[in-house]
């Protein structure tokens, strides 16, 4: 059993339904790139607040969020190929905003660093769900269009945490 994958390559999609997926997804890889983005205009505060080292908040920023988004990224391109695409990426959101949530909470290197681990596993599923899905939406000849403006996402999430970065330093 393909838990779902199949009924989603079968159905048909209106050109309309596909772009419209296509804008969903990009946004959700902004959205992914500016929670994993905006931490690090916020290192003094989070430093001082936690009380932990620059060590500590690199180990935070990089090895936390970066090698489990890299890690889980394997078995969840596996996933993406074996079951619903869309529920695999809802339950990817799900996963990286409770984490986000924990992350605002955190008291200690040790609970961040858990929090951001959860982030980077949450946000793993957001490329590979997106690209199978797109690859079933469109054909080979406009692939290449709705790739790039879903990988568009990056710089947009990257544009806004620097955005809203700065006003919540602004007000900090």
């Amino acid at each position: 059993g393909t838990m779902g994958a199949v009924d989603e390559k079968a159905r048909p999609i209106s050109p309309l339904k596909a772009w419209f997926a296509v804008v969903v997804l990009m946004f959700t890889f902004a959205v992914s790139i500016l929670d994993r983005t905006i931490i690090n205009l916020l290192v003094a505060p989070i430093e001082a607040d936690l009380g932990i080292s620059d060590t500590q908040m690199g180990l935070i920023q990089g090895f936390a969020l970066a090698f489990f988004f890299a890690v889980a990224g394997i078995p969840i391109g596996r996933m993406a190929d074996l079951t619903s695409r869309t529920r695999l990426i809802a339950i990817g959101i799900l996963v990286w905003s409770l984490a986000t949530f924990v992350s605002g909470l955190a008291k200690s290197f040790a609970h961040l660093f858990l929090a951001r681990m959860m982030v980077g596993v949450g946000e793993a599923v957001v490329n590979p769900g997106g690209f199978s899905m797109l690859a079933d939406m469109f054909p080979k000849e406009r692939l290449g269009r709705a790739i790039a403006v879903f990988a568009s996402g990056s710089f947009v999430g990257a544009a806004l945490a620097f955005f809203f970065g700065g006003l919540l330093l602004q007000y900090l």
